[in-house]
């Protein structure tokens, strides 16, 4: 398959130890803003929002494997991903695609549902979907940290020309390690 930028456990992890740091506000955001006291620990859907974010960015390489041609961006062309093989370039796919339900408009639409739904199980399942479809849009913005991701340069994971992903592979696909 065509590699990804990090391996979904390193997606994962990063976003884990992102949403936990610090200078986050996001915690303290859905606490005094949404008056949601868990924050990032609310239950919505099928986890807290927390884990929904994490499936997301995890889901954005799993979904199947047409995706990850999706993930290139070079900052020089504007283009995408047209080497072994195509894809959209990922500002398109993370911003605003046909063919990309989980998108930044997939997740305002699903945050608008969540003010909107009649229910309450509605409205936490929507917000659950929305921080899943962030997940999917950090995972892109995560990729741009790849440097075969801002070049024309397709590559398979664990075979040669593969170095920085195998190494981060190795070293930082859990939060503690990347703390």
């Amino acid at each position: 398959p065509l590699a990804r930028g990090y391996e979904v456990d390193t997606h994962r992890a990063i976003s884990n130890v992102a949403l936990r740091h610090a200078g986050c506000i996001v915690h303290d955001y859905l606490k005094n803003e949404l008056l949601l006291p868990s924050g990032y620990l609310t239950s919505a859907g099928s986890g807290t929002l927390s884990s929904r974010l994490e499936d997301g960015a995890e889901d954005e390489d799993t979904r199947n494997t047409t995706r990850p041609r999706n993930h290139f961006f070079n900052p020089v062309t504007n283009g995408g991903l047209n080497d072994i093989f195509s894809g959209t370039p990922s500002l398109q796919w993370a911003y605003d695609h046909a063919d990309n339900q989980h998108d930044w408009h997939g997740a305002r639409d699903r945050y608008f549902e969540f003010f909107t739904a009649s229910s309450q199980s509605a409205r936490s399942a929507a917000l659950g979907e929305a921080f899943f479809a962030l997940g999917h849009v950090i995972h892109l913005c995560q990729d741009l940290g790849q440097p075969q991701h801002t070049r024309n340069d397709a590559h398979i994971t664990y075979f040669p020309g593969a170095p920085y992903e195998d190494y981060c592979h190795n070293h930082y696909n859990t939060p503690a390690s990347i703390t």
